[in-house]
């Protein structure tokens, strides 16, 4: 009797792990229509769709990450630090896997581990964090995400590649520190962001080499200020003291999502072929446009700091051994309990179900926060102190920065503001307008720092 029942539970197990392991792949398939669906500018759409869905627990992060994100590009930065926050804990708690956990993913598939974010990720977090800081006029909020963000990337594992590196957040921290009056730790940041670059092949934007020239200048760094000189191969300017500063960071698209493909291997102690499902990004990744826009009637264009594209690949290919042997590891283990129930099921009933459900339980891993930026790129310009009008995107065609031109106040006839749909701003001498525009929000958000 236990003999004819055996196979029956299997049988019922196996079509239960079916359906379970369908249903979270169809959720994450969910998950990246989102994301295309956010490309194409439909942002509070999709915040509405991903804040409904549920979410298994091990899939928290990638949840806590998007909402983070997608309250930022809707302007609810107070809500995007809480949100952001939440899943930096949690990712700081799953860097030491339970062991259930790995027991499941060597014995059915990846997507049974809990999701912790790639190093990549976890530095666009900290970004992302230093940036709602800033909006929300909290630099000393922003300087306490720069140095987490540093013990971050200490943290991280080393290897010859890209993944972790992100040049941006770099650039960010010496903002920071500069806003702050912090020269020094300014010019360590700007320093390492020029390493990133380097180790990258992207040339470093002007934003970056002026803010090293001016740092070392300040700083009275003779010699490494004449070896950057001629690395750039041009003068900065002497800095007006009358004059301000422009910083726009652009947060370009939408980074590409992984997809799943088979592999077949020949494997000698099973005598036979078997299948791994492994993750891979769609190739060769997205090109970068640059934003161009409007000051003064001159037109400028923003340069890469960080190609989001290629650090999500690298990502990938940093963990792609131990991801191919845990999936061989994993389908031996399978074969092998096939082998046995064969040995004791003379039927070939309970043999033949678990080959099922070697087969629909593998599949692979391709959770990532897939609704980040496919590119960062930025420009700085100095700019005269005074009022400036900033017209949103979506109402102007593009962004406008406009230099509002006082009138004599004497003169009724000429007013001094004219009644538009732009946001007017005024900048001090020796501030900065640091203006944050992720495009598929199609809307900027900007602060003048210090306050």
């Amino acid at each position: 009797m236990m003999r004819k029942l055996r196979p029956r539970i299997g049988a019922f197990l196996s079509v239960f792990l079916f359906f379970q392991l369908a249903g979270c792949s169809f959720k994450q398939h969910a998950f990246n229509s989102l994301a295309e669906d956010l490309s194409r500018g439909h942002v509070e759409q999709v915040l509405v769709e991903v804040e409904k869905s549920s979410y298994p627990d091990r899939d928290y992060v990638q949840y806590q990450l998007n909402i983070g994100l997608l309250r930022a590009y809707s302007g609810d930065f107070p809500g995007a630090i809480e949100e952001l926050q939440k899943a930096k804990q949690v990712i700081a708690a799953l860097q030491a896997k339970s062991v259930s956990e790995n027991v499941g993913a060597v014995a059915v598939n990846e997507t049974l581990r809990s999701y912790s974010s790639t190093p990549s990720e976890r530095m666009m977090l900290q970004q992302l964090l230093i940036i709602a800081y800033l909006l929300e006029g909290d630099i000393g909020g922003a300087r306490v995400e720069v140095l987490q963000g540093q013990v971050i990337e200490q943290s991280l594992p080393m290897n010859s590649g890209l993944s972790g590196m992100v040049a941006s957040s770099h650039y960010l921290a010496g903002l920071v520190y500069q806003i702050n009056g912090e020269p020094d730790n300014a010019m360590i940041s700007y320093r390492r962001a020029l390493q990133v670059m380097n180790k990258s092949g992207i040339k470093p934007p002007k934003a970056l080499s002026d803010g090293l020239l001016r740092a070392s200048l300040r700083l009275g760094l003779d010699d490494e200020h004449r070896q950057l000189v001629e690395q750039f191969d041009y003068q900065l300017a002497p800095i007006s003291r009358e004059s301000a500063e422009l910083v726009v960071l652009y947060w370009q698209g939408v980074v590409s999502h992984k997809s799943q493909h088979f592999i077949t291997v020949y494997v000698p102690s099973l005598e036979h072929n078997v299948s791994l499902a492994l993750p891979y990004y769609p190739s060769p990744p997205a090109s970068s446009r640059r934003l161009a826009y409007n000051l003064d009637g001159k037109q400028y264009k923003t340069e890469i700091l960080d190609n989001i594209e290629t650090l999500a690949r690298d990502d990938l290919a940093a963990d792609s051994a131990a991801i191919y042997a845990a999936a061989l590891a994993r389908m031996v283990t399978k074969h092998q309990a096939i082998k046995e129930a064969q040995k004791n099921d003379s039927s070939g009933f309970a043999a033949a179900i678990l080959n099922i459900a070697s087969v629909v339980s593998e599949v692979a891993d391709v959770r990532s926060w897939n609704m980040l930026p496919s590119a960062v790129q930025v420009q700085r310009l100095d700019i005269d102190a005074g009022e400036y009008t900033l017209a949103q995107p979506k109402e102007a065609g593009g962004l406008q920065i406009n230099k509002v031109e006082l009138a004599d106040p004497d003169d009724v006839q000429h007013p001094t503001i004219v009644e538009t749909q732009e946001d007017t701003i005024l900048v001090d001498k020796g501030q900065t307008l640091f203006i944050f525009y992720p495009s598929p929000a199609d809307q900027v958000f900007s602060i003048v720092e210090p306050l």
